[in-house]
């Protein structure tokens, strides 16, 4: 067994994390994204989600426990989930791009497709059919107005 440091900053607050694993070679991902787990760090929408985390590795020499610079990783944060207002808001603001007329038929396809993997699902989904419906809505203007 190793004992593994993980730490990055974010926010301007160090977190750090010690795990014991079996000792492992060049597979960092899973011991970085435990970490962040654990911690429960998060980041806010919109916000700089990438942070640096450094992975060391456990010495013990002389009854002295000292850390070693195995590897630096980039790894994204999670993004915090989504609630019902912050849902509202993000949709109402993707819905302006379109017709009025196609607005209910978005949000109730999210929601239908969307809401049993929660608001981040129905947003994604609702976005794609924002980016669909506006090419074919720019389409069909284009050829009501050729027709002209």
């Amino acid at each position: 067994m190793a004992v593994y440091k993980v730490s990055f900053t974010f926010r301007d607050q160090e977190y750090v994390h010690l795990v014991e694993r079996p000792e492992v070679q060049r597979v960092y991902s899973g011991i970085v994204h435990d970490a962040i787990r654990e911690l429960g760090v998060v980041a806010r929408r919109g916000e700089d989600r990438d942070v640096v985390v450094k992975v060391l590795r456990g010495i013990v020499h002389k009854g002295e426990l000292s850390f070693s610079l195995l590897n630096e990783v980039y790894c994204p944060l999670p993004v915090e989930a989504l609630d019902q207002s912050s849902y509202d808001a993000a949709l109402d603001n993707l819905l302006q791009g379109l017709p009025a007329e196609f607005h209910e038929f978005v949000s109730s396809q999210a929601y239908e497709r969307g809401h049993s993997s929660g608001f981040d699902e129905c947003l994604n989904i609702a976005t794609d059919l924002v980016y669909d419906l506006e090419k074919a809505i720019n389409a069909y203007n284009k050829r009501i107005k050729e027709s002209k």
